[in-house]
């Protein structure tokens, strides 16, 4: 379920391919491993979208 969220999440916001991957890491509640290539890159996606959700 939780990689069919990730994938998921690739088709439907292609501005986000790779970056993605991190805030539905984020959003699981996964271990964020192996998934994090430049923090200061996700950090810009991962803040909009969370202010997008609220």
């Amino acid at each position: 379920m939780g990689l069919a969220m990730i994938v998921n999440l690739e088709n439907a916001h292609p501005d986000y391919t790779g970056k993605n991957v991190y805030i539905a890491v984020l959003d699981t509640g996964w271990p964020l491993t192996g998934k994090i290539t430049s923090p200061r890159t996700v950090s810009q996606p991962t803040s909009a979208r969370a202010s997008k959700r609220s």
